[in-house]
């Protein structure tokens, strides 16, 4: 939306410039065309204080209740700036999108579907745990995504999507986990924003999209490492949700 934002204003400058050198080789001046040309900055600032806006609630997000269930707020999917995750109402990390060159936030920013472009993720948790989901193969332009699972530093799962004609003609996203040698698979469908989480076809977990760009992940199952699903069922919303 970014890219929007600075089109509107290009749009504005070039139509005045235009409007000008019209006044000034044909005296001609036409108050509509100078009125329809102001609408141009005023969506471009509306536009811009609102993603500033969701950006601020991001940061700021602290659920009311979020106990027995991990949360966090999504507004802004473009800009790589932190945000927080809770879990048992405290704050247990933060998480953002990073990108390897700044052009590639601009295409992602200008695409439908803005998750699935360019899409790396890191996060911090409070214990000093450091998570990454790198792209290895991000400049290619069809076929599967894929991703590499890091722990401080160090693989330790593969994710990846599963986009056959089988599952897009059941209009479901499917993506496929192996962490730490046990395998997970998360499934959505386009007509919903929620995510199911099996291991072994077992339901463990349940990812919803709440109230406005708020998203919570339930665990069903006590023995999962839920951190590593958590922060898969980030990497799910950005891919299939923005």
């Amino acid at each position: 939306m970014y890219v929007i934002v600075g089109y509107l204003i290009s749009l504005f400058v070039a139509g005045m410039i235009g409007l000008s050198l019209r006044f000034i080789i044909l005296d001609k001046f036409e108050l509509y065309q100078l009125a329809i040309l102001l609408v141009f900055p005023v969506v471009a600032v509306l536009l811009y204080f609102f993603l500033r806006n969701q950006t601020r609630r991001d940061q700021a997000f602290q659920p009311f209740n979020s106990e027995g269930k991990w949360m966090f707020r999504l507004g802004n999917a473009i800009t790589p700036n932190w945000k927080p995750i809770y879990a048992h109402q405290q704050c247990k990390g933060n998480f953002r999108r990073i990108y390897r060159s700044p052009w590639k936030m601009f295409i992602a920013d200008i695409m439908r579907s803005t998750g699935r472009w360019y899409l790396n993720l890191e996060a911090k948790m409070e214990n000093g745990d450091h998570f990454a989901f790198v792209n290895q193969e991000e400049n290619k332009l069809w076929g599967n995504d894929q991703w590499i699972l890091q722990k401080n530093g160090e693989a330790i799962g593969r994710v990846q999507t599963d986009l056959s004609m089988k599952n897009a003609s059941k209009l479901k996203g499917l993506i496929e986990a192996i962490i730490e040698g046990k395998q997970y698979k998360f499934q959505t469908y386009g007509v919903s924003d929620t995510v199911e989480v099996y291991a072994d076809d077992r339901l463990i977990g349940r990812g919803i999209r709440e109230k406005g760009y708020q998203f919570t992940y339930q665990p069903t199952v006590e023995e999962a490492d839920h951190v590593h699903l958590m922060l898969t069922f980030i990497l799910v919303t950005f891919y299939f949700h923005t």
